[in-house]
């Protein structure tokens, strides 16, 4: 077996796990991805604080808009 490739740094023996965040009003995790982040035009400051993340199905019950 040629050492070099195990040695190189896009060589990888694992799969990688996906990441993940919690949702911030249902607390389901879900990938990065599908969450939406929060800012001061999306929300009415009411339900959610700015930074947070939300699933598409708690965006639509308060009436975030993305």
């Amino acid at each position: 077996m040629d050492e070099r490739i195990l040695a190189h740094s896009r060589t990888r023996l694992r799969p990688e796990k996906p990441r993940v965040a919690v949702c911030s009003g249902c607390g389901v995790k879900y990938p990065h991805g599908e969450l939406i982040e929060l800012h001061e035009d999306n929300h009415d400051n009411l339900t959610y604080f700015h930074g947070e993340r939300v699933c598409r199905p708690c965006a639509r019950r308060s009436g975030v808009s993305y």
